[in-house]
Formats: C-alpha cells, structure tokens, sequence
C-alpha cells in the first residue's frame, strides 16, 4: 500500500538573514549580503501520530476512510478513495497532499486493479504497530544514515477476479516500508497488524556513481 493536518503537520518557514554592513567611515555603501534561505522542513508523514492525523482529516475531507492505496512520504501523502455506486469509467477519487501547497483532488480511474481490490479501511488499523515495525525495517535493510522513507498500503485483492470454477480466497492488505538513500532502495512488506512478510534488501541505482578502486 489526503485541509492542511491542523496541529499534527507544521509547516516551517523561509528565513532570510540579512548581513551586517560597514561601519567603517571611508567605506561606500554596499548591498547587505544575506545567508540562503533556510531548506524548506517537510513533516514525516508517516509516523503513527501524523498519520492518525492524516485518516482523521481524510473523513473530515471525504466523509469515510476506506481506500484503496495510501502512499505517504515526507511531506506529501496520497490517497485513492472509491466512490460507492459510480458506474463512470472514472469511479475513483485521489486525494494528495503536498507540504507547503496543501490538497488538491480529481477523479481518476484508480489503477489497473482498483476496481479488484477490497477497500481498506484506515481508522481500523493501529498505526502504532509502526513503533516496533520501523526499527525492524532498519535492522533488515542496513541502510546508514538517515534514509528517506516511504509507507504505502495496498488493499487485498477479491479472489473474484479470476474467472475459475473453483474459489479462490481474497489477499488481504499489504503495508510496505521502502528506504531510500539517493543511491540504493529496499523495501519490507508487512501484514497491517505489523508482521512482516518478505524483506527486498537495497539494490543500487543504475544510474548511481560505483565505488572505484585506486589504480595501481
């Protein structure tokens, strides 16, 4: 496997600082040189708190919270949400969210598997499986640093999709944790109850800089 989030998403601001001119009496006056501006601040989203915040401010917008995939990063979320009963062949609705811009919305068709999974319902889930899972993660991939991270949910998938003579059982819903550090990703996957399922250790980007060896 989305109103700004009231008191659980801040929003830091640009700070200019301006320099100190000459006081020396001879000198002619310049321009006042300043600092750049400060690096824009983006919430994690994906903590257990912010993320609580974010299902609740998502029925606010929407008046439910089922959906059928949840990305969140820092600093932006999205969400993609059925509409009940629409027949168009646009019967999604996505939902982002971008720190510093706030939330837009549009009609989508929601995916190649959209209209085959079950709807997840968020306020269902206990985010706060997350505590133990995110430091697991981090145990698994060994990634140093400090890697960006990125939780999706994807709703399970009917078993009604596969047109067979016999019953084949629904998936339930998936959580991935991906980390990412610029050159090398991986990812776990987990049930929502916080078990882990499969570990996808780093692999390196192809288009990132190798290690080279010293010539001879």
């Amino acid at each position: 496997m989305l109103a700004p989030l009231a008191a659980s998403v801040a929003l830091a601001a640009w700070i200019l600082l301006p320099g100190e001119p000459s006081h020396a009496p001879s000198a002619a006056p310049s321009a006042a040189p300043s600092t750049p501006a400060a690096p824009e601040h983006r919430p994690d989203l994906t903590t257990p708190d912010r993320l609580s915040a974010l299902v609740a401010d998502l029925k606010r917008r929407t008046g439910g919270t089922e959906v059928v995939f949840l990305h969140v990063s820092a600093g932006y979320a999205s969400a993609t949400v059925p509409l009940p009963g629409d027949t168009s062949d646009k019967p999604f609705e996505s939902h982002t969210y971008q720190s510093g811009k706030g939330w837009s919305s549009y009609r989508s068709h929601g995916g190649s598997d959209s209209a085959e999974r079950i709807p997840e319902d968020l306020s269902k889930i206990d985010w706060n499986i997350l505590e133990e899972l995110y430091p697991k993660v981090n145990e698994k991939l060994a990634l140093p640093g400090k890697p960006e991270r990125t939780l999706t949910l994807k709703a399970g998938l009917s078993g009604d999709r596969y047109d067979l003579s016999f019953k084949v059982p629904d998936t339930p819903a998936e959580l991935t944790v991906e980390l990412n550090d610029g050159t090398r990703i991986g990812w776990v996957e987990a049930r929502t109850d916080g078990a882990i399922t499969e570990a996808n250790l780093p692999v390196q980007y192809a288009f990132s800089p190798r290690p080279t060896t010293a010539s001879p």
